[in-house]
């Protein structure tokens, strides 16, 4: 269904039909979208990117369309996530090493609102990263569009 049908069929099912229950509708349907597509990890909301790391760096922004960084590879080894609690009880100096990345941590998104991650070890050679994400929501861009969530309607 589109969300022109949706709104439609709710208004018809409540006994209104006027511009003013369309638009209250419509506004409902796009605000509970948002909120079942970032409730959980749906299996349509799963994206993966792959992204050139270059040499020495430490701190990657990741592809603007990541909402959220569930796992890294590094040449084609699942890198650990981890806090930097745990960095710092365990041994301070990764932050410092250089060598093949073993895990990373999670960075607060930067002032773009991009996904930010750390390699613990700097990287000394430039490989590719496969990154599994949740995709940015995307909100319905017409009220042709139906959501890409299968089911929810």
């Amino acid at each position: 269904m589109t969300l022109a049908e949706m709104k439609t069929f709710i208004c018809r099912k409540i006994g209104r039909s006027d511009n003013n229950a369309l638009t209250v509708a419509e506004d409902f349907l796009k605000n509970r979208y948002q909120m079942i597509w970032e409730y959980f990890l749906w299996k349509d909301s799963k994206v993966l990117v792959t992204q050139s790391v270059p040499s020495d760096t430490l701190d990657l922004t990741v592809n603007a369309q990541v909402d959220l960084v569930i796992a890294v590879a590094w040449d084609g080894l699942l890198l650990a996530n981890m806090d930097q609690e745990t960095v710092m009880a365990y041994d301070p100096d990764l932050f410092d090493q250089a060598g093949s990345p073993g895990s990373y941590i999670t960075l607060p998104k930067d002032s773009s609102g991009n996904c930010v991650i750390r390699f613990l070890t700097k990287p000394q050679e430039t490989k590719n990263v496969l990154i599994l994400g949740k995709q940015v929501f995307t909100q319905f861009a017409t009220t042709s569009d139906s959501p890409k969530l299968p089911g929810i309607v």
